[in-house]
């Protein structure tokens, strides 16, 4: 983003340099002279009359405030880039903190749950160890049923 950035002000510098240097004047010492309609020139060069010595410097006025409008342009979105971007990183920093808050609090809490649990009962519960024993000792009946049918057939 950076890098587009400074290729655009680059740009614009060049292009602002490049325009007013062909509006410059020439290096020799500027010189004016009133005349009049008949008169013959005292030097040599471009004589304007008012109109046009007005469309020449509003030209001029115009396109440097078009130049300053364009870089100030593109400093701007730059800057709300970047603050859009900062914003984005500050709402995933406080929604990171949120969930790791609640996270804590979740096991904190279960953790009291189960230094209650541990207190209140002393003993664990066993039921889930019946339940497993009760599964295997139905198999082993069944092998045993099935194994004493056979044996009772031969």
């Amino acid at each position: 983003m950076t890098k587009k950035l400074i290729a655009v002000l680059t740009a614009l510098a060049f292009t602002c340099a490049t325009i007013t240097t062909a509006y410059a004047a020439p290096p020799e010492e500027p010189k004016v002279a009133s005349m009049r309609a008949g008169d013959k020139a005292p030097f040599q060069g471009v004589l304007l009359n008012p109109a046009a010595y007005a469309q020449l410097r509003a030209a001029t006025v115009t396109l440097s405030d078009l130049c300053k409008l364009d870089i100030d342009t593109a400093l701007a979105r730059g800057a709300a880039a970047y603050e859009l971007r900062i914003a984005i990183l500050q709402a995933e920093l406080k929604a990171e903190r949120t969930q790791r808050v609640e996270l804590l609090r979740i096991k904190s809490e279960h953790v009291q749950y189960l230094e209650k649990q541990l207190l209140a009962g002393g003993q664990p519960s066993w039921n889930e160890a019946w339940f497993a024993g009760g599964i295997v000792a139905g198999a082993l009946v069944t092998i045993g049923i099935g194994f004493a049918v056979a044996e009772a057939q031969r």
